[in-house]
């Protein structure tokens, strides 16, 4: 006798309109146990998006996710460092054709940049320190984004 997938409930019904009481019985005990799995897991899915917001959602995760990412790059910076001169051009170029998504993120995310700059003072003056050429040469987009003065 097939369930047809239905956990058990076409069986129950057949089992029991055949006065098969156990075969019934079984089906019933797997049918209402499949459903209360089932509300089972949509309430642990309702609890688990709750903490999520609670949390402060996407935004909240995404900033630990910068931040977390930010300190591994700091403390590979002897890796990265290397990465970006072996990827110069490429960087270059993926900059070059994404600038304007770039300066609107910079521009909606002006307050956490400058936050996350003021908690890492010495390695922003040292990164600055180094391309002051770059950033002289682009000092109309950073005046934009920051408004800032020439």
């Amino acid at each position: 006798m097939s369930s047809y997938g239905s956990a058990g409930f076409i069986m129950m019904v057949d089992a029991f309109s055949d006065s098969k009481l156990i075969l019934g019985i079984l089906a019933a005990v797997s049918t209402f146990s499949w459903i209360g799995i089932f509300i089972f897991n949509l309430w642990i899915f309702y609890q688990a998006r709750n903490e999520f917001k609670s949390l402060g959602g996407a935004k909240a995760a995404g900033k630990e996710f910068a931040k977390s990412s930010a300190q591994v790059a700091y403390d590979n910076r002897g890796a990265v460092k290397q990465v970006i001169i072996d990827n110069k051009d490429t960087i270059k170029r993926a900059v070059v054709d994404n600038k304007d998504a770039i300066i609107d993120f910079a521009k909606d995310h002006k307050d956490e940049l400058i936050s996350f700059a003021s908690e890492n003072k010495e390695v922003v003056t040292r990164v600055a320190m180094e391309n002051q050429d770059t950033i002289w040469e682009n000092r109309e987009v950073v005046s934009s984004v920051f408004g800032t003065r020439q």
